[in-house]
């Protein structure tokens, strides 16, 4: 699969919605907009948002296992068919690819991918809080290896659950710092409290 324009940067909106930490405004990108195509996808789909699932432990965080293995977190990349809005995209057959990768932890800070976002993970402790990032690069949102995939059709995980996904999931995770999985933990115990 290609990831293009994956390296460029721009400005991101990050919220705390309840449900995930989520990325959005490539869209304004314009012509730096990063995308995907090949690999087997039937079109050519723009990155729309990304958003970050986690549990309150490391063995509950992911959506996907591997090899029955669940993960602490897992992202999102939601990319949308060139052409159409999410709303119109969701109600295509094949209108939504989302990569999925998978996020484990690590004591090494240099192997940490979620850096530059770090920074301003405790400024959305509490659901509905925002910020801007400037100089945002998706392309540290993948691992280094991201040739290895697992692909299969399905539907989005949120409410209406539309039958509109091609899913990929990428064999090799990403590292988060242990830090930062501890921040994800606390986010999930004040939705709990409130």
């Amino acid at each position: 699969m290609k990831y293009m324009n994956y390296e460029m940067n721009g400005t991101i909106e990050l919220q705390n919605t309840g449900r995930a930490l989520t990325g959005s405004g490539f869209k304004n990108w314009k012509n730096k907009r990063p995308w995907i195509e090949a690999g087997g996808l039937k079109f050519k789909y723009s990155l729309d948002q990304f958003h970050i699932h986690w549990g309150l432990n490391d063995s509950v965080g992911s959506e996907h296992a591997i090899g029955s293995e669940y993960y602490p977190a897992e992202l999102h990349l939601v990319h949308i068919r060139e052409g159409y809005d999410f709303q119109a995209a969701s109600k295509l057959p094949n209108g939504i690819a989302v990569v999925a990768v998978l996020i484990e932890k690590s004591y090494d800070i240099l192997a940490n991918r979620f850096s530059q976002i770090g920074e301003d993970l405790f400024e959305l402790k509490y659901v509905g809080n925002k910020t801007k990032l400037e100089k945002f690069s998706p392309e540290i949102l993948l691992p280094s290896d991201s040739e290895w995939f697992y692909r299969y059709e399905g539907s989005l995980t949120t409410p209406g659950c539309e039958e509109s996904v091609i899913w990929t999931v990428l064999q090799k995770p990403i590292t988060i710092a242990q830090e930062q999985v501890f921040h994800f933990e606390i986010f999930q115990l004040v939705k709990k409290m409130f």
